[in-house]
């Protein structure tokens, strides 16, 4: 029993790529996952469970999809802690250029902060500032609409108090870097 429940847990480590998923690779297909846990009895009980998945698709050189989703499932005994899921989405049109646009999409959730689903959906655009093998600048800006529905009403700010529901545009920005020294040793 032992043995299958490690063999399970490596398996789920697996990866299909050990390359960094990024859009502008070459690959048409990459896939990241993971599956882990930890479970501790005593006088505190804990059951904690992590997933990862993450994958990149080009199905024509032009677009490329890439999906970077994460879960979270946490108990102190029978007491829920934690129970969140975050999922970030990217539609890329010919990313190998220097510039070029994308559609964003994150869903994500939050037990804790009792946000039941929280939503943004907006398109942008990356300049590739720096394109070498061992070193990556990117800079990117969209425009989003946020909407989050909460399981409360009660706000730290009292203008959304009784609101479950709430909505708004925002402005984005990214800054990513890659440098890879000591002959890819150290990124």
């Amino acid at each position: 029993m032992k043995y299958s429940i490690l063999f399970i847990i490596f398996l789920g480590n697996a990866t299909a790529a050990f390359a960094q998923i990024n859009e502008s690779d070459t690959f048409l297909l990459q896939v990241r996952a993971s599956l882990s846990g930890n479970y501790q009895n005593g006088n505190v009980n804990l059951l904690t469970i992590r997933s990862r998945l993450d994958f990149s698709v080009a199905p024509v050189r032009q677009w490329v999809l890439k999906s970077q989703n994460v879960g979270l499932y946490q108990a102190f005994g029978t007491v829920k802690a934690d129970n969140d899921v975050f999922s970030r989405n990217f539609l890329y049109f010919r990313p190998q250029k220097r510039v070029y646009p994308f559609a964003i999409a994150f869903v994500s959730t939050n037990y804790r902060r009792k946000i039941e689903v929280r939503a943004f959906t907006g398109v942008g655009g990356t300049v590739q500032l720096v394109r070498q093998p061992t070193h990556l600048l990117k800079a990117s800006v969209g425009m989003v609409y946020e909407s989050t529905r909460f399981g409360g009403q009660t706000y730290n700010f009292p203008a959304y108090d009784g609101t479950g529901n709430i909505a708004v545009w925002r402005t984005t920005s990214w800054l990513y870097g890659r440098h890879d020294l000591l002959q890819k040793r150290l990124r």
